[in-house]
């Protein structure tokens, strides 16, 4: 994780932009972290700028967990604190079982190089797999080969 290669919308698209994540497997998931950039600086060195709109934050989202296309739960989230904060941390009462979700940005403050944008940098979903995976027998063993 770092500060300069994060998500951000398209110029001028904040409120009302998404992303989503999705699994293979379904995944028994206990809690959420989710990062946002640096309120000043950041990527390219353009969150709080210019420094009259302050600093940049996703102010509120909505955050949907999904099994097999249906909803099953949903968590109002508040302002989401960049990595130096330790990010914005949702932790579930209950673990769920969950194979998709999708964060909806609602409010953000300041702006990146004067665009209203909407910018995360990571989203960590702390959990595992609900069913165990299938042994898989080794078949063939392949090794690089170094030169010298």
């Amino acid at each position: 994780m770092d500060n300069e290669t994060g998500w951000l919308a398209a110029e001028d698209q904040g409120v009302g932009e998404w992303v989503e994540l999705s699994w293979p497997t379904e995944m028994l998931v206990s809690s959420i972290r989710l990062v946002g950039p640096p309120p000043n600086g950041g990527d390219w060195g353009g969150f709080g700028s210019p420094e009259e709109q302050g600093d940049y934050y996703v102010e509120a989202g909505t955050l949907k967990l999904y099994r097999q296309g249906v909803e099953v739960e949903s968590f109002s989230i508040n302002r989401i604190e960049p990595l130096e904060n330790g990010g914005t941390l949702l932790v579930l009462d209950t673990p769920l079982v969950i194979d998709q979700l999708r964060f909806t940005v609602e409010a953000i403050s300041g702006r990146w190089h004067w665009q209203e944008v909407a910018a995360l940098n990571e989203i960590e979903v702390i959990g595992m797999a609900s069913e165990p995976w299938p042994l898989l027998e080794i078949m063939t063993l392949f090794l690089p080969l170094v030169g010298r």
